[in-house]
């Protein structure tokens, strides 16, 4: 209904299966999407796929007027949903960010990282930016929030982290 273009991941051949037989399932006859899904190893996806295509996209709304009209609330989200392991993955995007940066900075459209994982820490969202500094130095605490999501297990909740890039006021 908005429009939007999704590129989806899961190494799992079984869930890749499932994904592929709900979308046609599940497709709008007349939807204006685009779905991309893939069968890949979650770092292997990011390098080759989402942020090379993040980067073209970015361009493209940066060169074309008409695809910028109505952008204003619009961004670009990623959305990582392998609690135990997700903050892993995301050491795909500190050679990345530095990479250009100035140029990125310039980008017209933000880029929404949500990433859940667990914690077990008294302070969890302290344990959370901590284990994120370690994985990305380069990112700024004011770029990073974090929300409750569910008590999993007794002193384990799980936490959903915001990452914020690339957001002008």
């Amino acid at each position: 209904m908005l429009g939007c273009t999704v590129y989806a991941n899961d190494i799992n051949p079984e869930c890749f299966k499932w994904m592929n037989i709900n979308l046609k399932k599940n497709q709008p006859k007349k939807s204006p999407r685009e779905y991309h899904i893939f069968n890949l190893d979650g770092r292997e996806f990011l390098r080759t796929i989402a942020l090379p295509r993040i980067e073209s996209y970015q361009k493209e709304v940066a060169d074309d007027i008409e695809k910028r009209r109505g952008l204003s609330k619009s961004k670009i989200v990623i959305l990582m949903n392998l609690p135990e392991l997700a903050l892993n993955f995301l050491d795909v995007f500190s050679p990345w960010l530095s990479t250009n940066r100035e140029e990125k900075e310039q980008w017209i459209l933000p880029i929404h990282i949500y990433c859940y994982t667990f914690s077990r820490a008294d302070d969890r969202v302290e344990d959370i930016r901590m284990r994120l500094k370690t994985i990305l130095p380069e990112i700024n605490t004011d770029e990073i929030t974090c929300r409750f999501v569910r008590q999993v297990a007794p002193n384990k909740d799980m936490m959903c982290v915001n990452i914020k890039l690339f957001e002008t006021i």
